[in-house]
């Protein structure tokens, strides 16, 4: 058998440390950190701070030693700071805190974790901190913050629909005019397809191929459709799509600008009828400024005036054109401050045909206004009504000879 050898195997000298070896150590390890390292008791006192704090605070170590530290943080962060440390005294006994001080170079921004440290009956006697430089990240936070708080605000404010789909077509988000317009919450909808809740059963297939063809990539600029409110209106839209992807490159629905054309959809249809009107009317009808210059004319009024079309009324002055010297003298005096006074004014004038022929005119003459009652034009519809005068200058004749 052999024998056992009990002796235990030496200890490699070059590999021990004396106690004060290990301090000096443990003392170079932190002097020579770049974060700040600093140990304060359960009143925040400082009872130890390091090389680096001391340099970025431009203080001395004595100078510290035995001071709190919470008058070198920015009073707007002093009670964050003291509601984070309480998490110190919860397992698992840390606390990371971020805080502005005021160092050599101004206020800075720091970020702490803080550590417990206890004694032999597990009782908290004081608090390590290692702290490091953040500015720069927190400025970009703030910036990226306020960037974002900025397109908020311009997505809530923004008097146009700010759609955003995902590519099944579920609504993702919609701004508060989106909500005022169609009577819906986004919580409400948040979620729901959005072609079974807000498009007419009539347009559904058509926008449905649309939708497709918008998330497949291709440009659907310009399309418009209804869209249903909440008590069952149409609202007409047109649409301004753009395909969203995420960081992968993969779809991830469409961005919808959406702008509200319903009135503007009924005004032209409006306008088409009052073209469609004025155009086949046998009566003269057009519109100039306060000065008199002609900026619209029917075909009927160009005739009226011996012009060939009413293109060649455009720019023209109304009143010292197609009116002789006495009348203009009338409208000038008479007829003008009675129209800006009461709006309107109805009665007969002599018009001047581009031929030098006069023809005797029946003139409805008021104001057009804007929405803040300013007056903008003067507009006439003219008769010719030399017919009529020839007919009542006929029967006058009548009449004076029945009486011989």
């Amino acid at each position: 058998m052999k024998k056992q050898n009990n002796h235990k195997p030496e200890k490699d000298k070059r590999f021990e440390k004396t106690p004060a070896e290990i301090t000096q150590l443990y003392h170079l390890l932190v002097e020579n950190q770049t974060d700040l390292i600093v140990k304060v008791d359960l009143e925040g006192r400082f009872q130890f701070v390091s090389q680096t704090y001391c340099k970025i605070f431009a203080k001395e170590e004595q100078e510290l030693l035995g001071k709190n530290f919470m008058p070198l943080v920015h009073k707007d962060d002093r009670e964050t700071t003291a509601t984070a440390m309480k998490a110190i005294y919860k397992p698992p006994y840390k606390a990371y805190i971020e805080q502005r001080a005021m160092t050599k170079d101004g206020w800075r921004w720091f970020g702490w974790m803080d550590t417990a440290v206890f004694d032999d009956n597990s009782n908290i006697i004081a608090i390590i901190g290692v702290g490091r430089d953040i500015t720069q990240t927190k400025q970009a936070e703030l910036s990226l913050l306020r960037e974002r708080n900025f397109l908020s605000n311009l997505i809530d404010t923004a008097q146009v629909i700010i759609l955003v789909l995902d590519e099944k077509g579920n609504i993702v988000r919609f701004n508060s005019y989106m909500e005022n317009l169609s009577g819906y919450t986004l919580k409400e909808v948040q979620g729901q397809d959005w072609f079974s809740t807000f498009i007419p059963a009539k347009d559904s297939q058509r926008i449905n191929s649309v939708f497709q063809e918008a998330v497949s990539g291709k440009a659907t600029r310009g399309n418009i459709n209804s869209i249903l409110t909440k008590e069952g209106k149409e609202h007409l839209i047109e649409w301004f799509d753009h395909k969203l992807s995420d960081e992968d490159g993969n779809n991830a629905g469409i961005l919808a600008i959406g702008l509200d054309i319903t009135e503007k959809n009924i005004i032209e249809e409006n306008l088409k009828i009052f073209k469609s009107f004025a155009e086949t009317s046998n009566q003269g009808f057009g519109w100039a400024t306060l000065t008199g210059i002609i900026e619209y004319s029917n075909q009927t009024l160009a005739e009226m005036t011996g012009e060939k079309d009413k293109i060649s009324l455009i720019g023209k002055n109304i009143i010292t054109s197609f009116y002789p010297e006495n009348e203009q003298l009338r409208i000038e005096k008479e007829i003008l401050p009675c129209i800006l006074k009461e709006g309107i004014w109805t009665g007969e004038l002599m018009m001047l045909k581009s031929s030098g022929k006069l023809i005797p005119t029946l003139n409805n003459l008021f104001l057009i206004r804007n929405e803040d009652s300013e007056a903008l034009y003067i507009a006439n519809i003219v008769s010719d009504i030399s017919i009529h005068k020839e007919y009542e200058d006929h029967l006058k004749h009548i009449a004076y000879h029945e009486q011989f």
